[in-house]
């Protein structure tokens, strides 16, 4: 279990299996959701809605970036 600070300085709690994928989207600037596993689209989209991921569409795919 590992905390991450937003930018509005609220610290959010993550488990190991979310800061892997988190780090992951990290390193590449931005994913696109085809290149993830069904797990990892299903994690990402638990991270949009606790508002550590950002979702956005580029060339008609989404992709997941990070949002802190």
């Amino acid at each position: 279990m590992r905390f991450i600070e937003l930018y509005s300085g609220l610290q959010t709690p993550v488990n190991n299996e979310e800061y892997l994928l988190l780090q992951k989207i990290q390193e590449e600037m931005s994913v696109a959701k085809s290149i993830l596993n069904e797990r990892e689209q299903e994690v990402a989209r638990l991270l949009t809605s606790r508002g550590l991921l950002k979702r956005f569409k580029l060339d008609n795919t989404l992709h997941f970036k990070v949002n802190f």
